[in-house]
């Protein structure tokens, strides 16, 4: 595991675990004190860009690996995680393109690409817009 993973990690357990559930021991804990934390971090989201929904799945993933490891070192007998419910994460409205985003495409791969002729390599990621006959492509 990266030294960032585990910093991120430990600011997330730290920031929203910790002061919800620190004084509490870990046989203590239960499905319902687990299953309230997660709530409650939903609940002080905000609708729209502050939702707490993806904060909340973190925190439960995050809480999870590090109960099943008190679980292999015999700390507890059984994760009281696994028994919760992970909130649902809102899946983003598709949008469709519009002619100010095919303006700044058209602008961001005119800078940033030469062109060959000929096919792509396989495994080069494009898109071609059949409307301005723009290609983007991914750096590789």
């Amino acid at each position: 595991m990266r030294p960032q993973t585990i910093d991120k990690y430990e600011y997330t357990l730290g920031e929203y675990a910790i002061p919800a559930l620190g004084q509490r021991r870990l046989n203590e804990l239960t499905p319902g004190i687990c299953q309230s934390l997660i709530d409650s971090l939903v609940a002080r989201g905000r609708p729209g860009k502050d939702d707490m929904t993806t904060t909340a799945v973190r925190v439960r993933s995050i809480l999870n690996m590090v109960l099943d490891r008190a679980v292999i070192h015999d700390a507890i007998r059984d994760n009281p995680m696994r028994r919760t419910m992970a909130p649902t994460l809102k899946k983003p409205v598709p949008r469709a393109i519009t002619v100010t985003c095919t303006g700044c495409a058209r602008q961001f791969g005119a800078g940033s690409r030469r062109v060959r002729a000929g096919p792509v390599r396989p495994g080069v990621l494009t898109w071609q817009s059949l409307s301005t006959s723009c290609w983007v492509r991914e750096p590789g």
